[in-house]
Parts: C-alpha cells; structure tokens; sequence
C-alpha cells in the first residue's frame, strides 16, 4: 500500500480539476509562464488530499485540506498570497506545540 498527493481545484460553477503536482510545482516557481487562464480573475477552492493507494488504485481518502487560490486577470497564480496564508498556518500550528496553554 502506497499513498499519493492529489491537488484538486473547483472553479466557481463547481467543475472540479485534477492539477497534476508538477504543473502545480511550476506555477509556483514561474506563475506568468503557466497560466490557468479558466480560472484568470478568480478566487479559487483548492483541496489537498492524501489517498491511499493498492497497486497504483486509490482506496481511501486519509486527509483533505481546504483553501483558496487567487488567480489574477492573466491566469497566473498568486504566489505571494499563497505563501503568506501558508505561513500564517505554519505560525498558528508551530504556536501550538512551541507554546501550549496552561490549563
């Protein structure tokens, strides 16, 4: 038994999207050079997923994370909004281990 990232997008008609992880890679490394122009202008719901897979066949969902992508006029992914939400999470969870409260 395996287990595999899968990144899914639903556009605002709720049509769902498998972005495949490299292109995903991409977007974040060079965002103007790989446009998702359906979604150009769009705030986005994204779910970052954990599968678990047998021979290469998913068998169960073991975590689903949900956020939001923003894409500008162009299609291009904004990366700098990206990064600040992901480490405002990191700050949230490292300040519940680092500093828990007293009960």
């Amino acid at each position: 038994m395996g287990l595999s990232y899968r990144l899914f997008l639903l556009d605002p008609n709720d049509t769902i999207y498998r972005l495949a992880n490299a292109k995903f890679t991409r977007m974040l490394l060079d965002p103007t050079s790989y446009r998702f122009q359906p979604f150009a202008g769009h705030r986005i719901r994204s779910a970052d997923t954990i599968v678990a897979l047998d021979g290469g066949t998913p068998v169960q969902v073991l975590r689903i994370t949900c956020g939001m992508l923003i894409f500008d006029d162009k299609g291009c992914l904004d990366v700098q909004t990206l990064w600040r939400r992901q480490s405002a999470r990191l700050e949230v969870v490292m300040g519940s281990v680092l500093c828990p409260t007293k009960r």
